[in-house]
């Protein structure tokens, strides 16, 4: 397709914010939303995408290549996907230790 990084990542942002538009509607609509939480994380959000996309197009002028930004998506995914279980078994060990009984059930409501 010979699609540029830049664009094939806002499509799939794009497609994200829907998803995400359409899920907030629907909670919004059984009054289930923590308004104060949601704008805490919308903030926090736009603070941190502001210095995410100067950096992003800092290093493609500076690299002159556009797959520096798959890259480090790709660097990120690795390290979260092996951190998150690793630090997850850790604490629930942690939690294990203490008394905490992992393996029983309980009601989700």
């Amino acid at each position: 397709m010979n699609l540029p990084p830049l664009v094939a990542g806002a499509t799939g942002s794009f497609m994200a914010m829907m998803n995400n538009a359409a899920s907030t509607i629907a909670v919004l609509c059984f009054k289930r939303l923590n308004l104060p939480y949601a704008a805490i994380v919308a903030i926090m959000a736009a603070i941190g995408a502001f210095p995410g996309v100067l950096n992003s197009f800092y290093l493609v002028k500076r690299t002159g290549r556009k797959s520096i930004t798959v890259i480090l998506l790709l660097f990120w995914l690795i390290v979260l996907l092996v951190g998150h279980p690793t630090i997850s078994i850790i604490v629930l060990m942690r939690k294990t230790a203490d008394g905490f009984n992992a393996m029983a059930l309980t009601s989700f409501c």
